[in-house]
């Protein structure tokens, strides 16, 4: 699919009409979210950010085409001495906002839900056991109120279980105090063979230029190294 419609003279970037004038709400701005709004930004169209369940009720004034929700949050260690409030905070980033997120945008008119979601999911992840099961919560979610979503007014979910993404936050991991280079050697991507911030905000972005009737449920990606 060419989404590079129209070029910007003077700037060799491209931008495509199709995404001109849409109002396109974000939850959550890391590194991925900032990549994404960048892009979309770039390309035309009138993007918010949302931090907090409470920024949603911005909704009664804009109102988006799309949504995105990049939220999330991983642990890395042992699951025995977790604390419950360390675990409820990992299913409160994971799965209750990105839901929060998705119910109110869809009672504010979007059309378009995408989650950015884990490919832990699916395989599960030792020493990331809670995270694997929020985010395996959120994609069972999307399945199914993306069919209930469908049948009420069109609107479609898709979630997007991503591999490793080369990005800061591996930085971060590795010089926590706690750091465990054994509990983390099947999590952190290695170097230059994981999936891209900008890659995954071209995915998303591609994602939003299919036809109104085609929908992804669901989409396993990866970096070509892993597949």
């Amino acid at each position: 699919m060419d989404i590079k419609q129209k070029e910007n003279s003077g700037t060799g970037q491209s931008v495509s009409k199709n995404l001109t004038g849409k109002c396109v709400a974000i939850c959550h701005l890391g590194e991925i979210g900032w990549a994404i709004s960048n892009l979309f930004r770039l390309n035309g169209a009138d993007v918010r950010v949302f931090e907090s369940p409470a920024d949603f009720y911005v909704f009664d004034e804009f109102r988006p085409d799309i949504a995105i929700c990049t939220s999330g949050k991983m642990h890395i260690g042992h699951p025995a001495p977790m604390s419950s409030e360390l675990v409820s905070r990992m299913f409160e980033l994971n799965y209750l906002i990105p839901r929060q997120f998705t119910e109110a945008s869809l009672a504010a008119g979007a059309k378009l839900v995408i989650h950015i979601g884990s490919n832990s999911a699916r395989y599960g992840k030792s020493y990331a056991e809670d995270y694997a099961a929020a985010k395996a919560a959120l994609w069972k979610y999307c399945e199914i109120r993306g069919a209930l979503a469908a049948k009420e007014n069109g609107a479609r979910i898709t979630c997007l279980n991503l591999g490793g993404v080369n990005n800061g936050f591996w930085e971060h991991v590795r010089q926590a105090p706690a750091f465990n280079s054994a509990a983390a050697a099947n999590l952190i991507p290695a170097d230059g063979k994981g999936l891209t911030n900008a890659e995954v905000a071209e995915l998303v972005m591609a994602i939003c230029l299919l036809p109104e009737n085609v929908a992804i449920k669901d989409l396993l990606v990866t970096a070509k190294a892993y597949q």
